[in-house]
């Protein structure tokens, strides 16, 4: 039907239809533009993450595993400009002792078609080898397969591993080397962890067992009350006990501080920090004995030349001369006594001082047998009046000692007043012989002896037989120590009590 033979009412829906269809269009050429405009969006944001990303990214082909594409980033990391690593193999951007593991790694990847994650390493322009983490997968670029690996540079947490690793093997090293023994327990005792353990028993033993197994039953109520008391109230606390060993002996003092441990806010466990604190105990008993024995020590002469001078006041109103002359001889025999515990005192304390110089000074020259004589008269006396003899065989030449004068005098003073304060009949011999470049003396007595388990104590310091024995049982030690001082050797040979004594101390010949 021709334009002309259409009705009004037919053009009228034609028209209609044309401007439904024209709207349609219109819609539709809106949503693809809109679609295009989406789409070069999108590609600009890509091409920009793409190129601005912080890390690296490169695109290999899966059959040659030639690098098609790269950011600015892959740039930067190679030192390279783009145009450099555009057209090399994906191997060469790694150290060549490893091309071959990464080209195999490559391949293996392109088969499996997984995605890779790992670390690995490259090397730049200028030789540099740098720790990178990998991510790359198997993507499709316009029809054609690529591998597409992102390389972030993690030098800075490798230096962070490596710091952290160091940091854990010196904390390590610290925890398994210091003396102190540390474990972490359980609320209901269970040791957790352990460094080390005391003698006779090993970490795998306690591991597992309760920490009260290892504890003597006096302290037991002490230990649990500490660590519930820290288990309450969140704050550390400390406490000193006897620790056991395997056969449920006491072994040795600890000072153990209990530290709470904190998961989730929850209290779930403690570290106990135990210090071996028998040497200090030690030593505060010594102190305690030296307060003691010094109290004693001087407050016994001190009170028999009071004695003495009180006999001696009454001898002269009396005229009677021997009361007077045992007055005398009690006041001159404890203010020797007096000034013998004094010195030792005295020597203990500065024996350290002088140990220092004497190890930068080896060039004192002493005569033995002077030394010796000037002692012999000075006990001669009381020699006498046990009726002792005193035999010295000293040949001049072994005579010369390289120890200072002080330190022979004060070292052969305490050996000769033993031998003449226990030995009530017979004799004392003091004599030496050469042994090398050493000079060996021997001060023996016939009837005084020491008992069999006491001679490797009698060097001790402050240590007695009996608490009764007059003086501050710090001869021998003082003895020991300056003898050492000059590299020298002290030993005691003895059968037992009442069997003699034989003092040897060998010393340095000048």
């Amino acid at each position: 039907m021709g334009y002309k033979e259409k009705t009004k009412e037919q053009l009228i829906r034609e028209l209609k239809t044309l401007q439904k269809y024209a709207r349609r269009f219109q819609r539709e050429e809106s949503e693809r533009k809109k679609v295009e405009q989406a789409l070069r969006e999108a590609k600009e944001e890509f091409r920009l993450t793409f190129e601005y990303a912080k890390d690296a990214i490169f695109w290999a082909e899966t059959k040659t595993g030639i690098i098609i594409n790269c950011n600015k980033a892959a740039g930067k990391l190679l030192e390279r400009k783009r145009n450099e690593i555009i057209g090399l193999h994906q191997t060469k951007l790694h150290p060549p002792p490893k091309q071959k593991y990464y080209a195999d790694l490559f391949k293996n990847h392109i088969q499996q078609g997984q995605a890779f994650d790992d670390e690995a390493e490259i090397i730049t322009k200028s030789g540099k080898v740098i720790p990178v983490y990998i991510t790359a997968s198997v993507t499709s670029i316009k029809g054609k397969l690529i591998i597409q690996g992102i390389f972030r540079d993690i030098t800075e947490r490798k230096k962070a591993e490596e710091e952290i690793k160091e940091s854990e093997q010196r904390w390590r090293s610290l925890v398994q080397n210091i003396p102190d023994i540390i474990l972490t327990v359980a609320r209901d005792g269970t040791i957790l962890a352990i460094n080390r353990t005391v003698s006779g028993i090993t970490v795998k033993e306690t591991l597992g067992r309760n920490i009260y197994d290892y504890i003597s039953t006096e302290h037991l109520v002490k230990i649990k009350k500490t660590l519930e008391r820290v288990f309450q109230t969140g704050k550390p606390d400390t406490y000193e006990v006897f620790g056991r060993g395997a056969a449920g002996a006491n072994t040795a003092w600890y000072e153990t501080r209990v530290v709470p441990v904190k998961h989730n806010e929850q209290l779930s466990a403690a570290i106990l920090i135990s210090r071996d604190i028998t040497e200090r105990k030690r030593i505060e008993q010594m102190k305690n004995n030296l307060i003691r024995d010094v109290s004693h020590g001087l407050k016994t002469p001190i009170a028999m030349t009071e004695m003495a001078l009180n006999l001696y006041s009454q001898g002269i109103k009396l005229n009677n001369r021997k009361q007077i002359r045992r007055a005398e001889q009690i006041a001159l025999d404890n203010i020797k006594r007096l000034r013998k515990d004094v010195n030792n005192i005295i020597e203990v304390f500065t024996l350290d001082m002088r140990r220092t110089r004497v190890k930068k000074q080896r060039s004192a020259r002493t005569s033995l047998k002077l030394i010796v004589n000037e002692i012999m008269q000075d006990i001669k006396y009381l020699a006498d009046e046990k009726k002792l003899k005193l035999k010295v065989d000293i040949p001049q030449e072994v005579s010369r000692v390289r120890v200072e004068k002080r330190d022979l005098k004060v070292l052969l003073v305490n050996i000769i007043d033993n031998a003449l304060k226990w030995t009530e009949r017979g004799s004392i011999c003091i004599t030496s012989r050469l042994k090398g470049g050493w000079i060996e003396i021997k001060i023996k007595d016939t009837v005084h002896g020491i008992a069999i388990e006491d001679k490797d104590r009698v060097f001790d310091r402050f240590y007695k037989r009996y608490s009764a024995i007059e003086g501050t049982g710090l001869g021998l030690s003082i003895c020991k120590e300056i003898v050492q001082m000059y590299e020298g050797k002290i030993k005691i040979v003895s059968q037992g009590i009442g069997k003699g004594t034989a003092v040897i101390v060998i010393l340095p010949k000048s």
